[in-house]
């Protein structure tokens, strides 16, 4: 991705935190929240601009 379009998806440590990790003995359940930018659909139908875009600020519109 950072060839082609100039970012990451993932910030380098994070990936490298994730290679390392274990899977657990047991598994979470029933978590009380939902996080909707794991969601690419969603991402996509509000339009969402990661932190990771230079200059983001300049992009945002606030409809006040």
């Amino acid at each position: 991705m950072r060839k082609n379009y100039g970012f990451e998806m993932n910030d380098p440590d994070t990936i490298t935190a994730l290679k390392k990790a274990t899977i657990p003995k047991q598994a979470m359940q029933g978590t009380p929240w939902y996080q909707p930018l794991t969601d690419s659909r969603y991402v996509n139908m509000f339009a969402y601009i990661g932190g990771f875009v230079l200059e983001r600020e300049k992009l945002l519109e606030d409809h006040q």
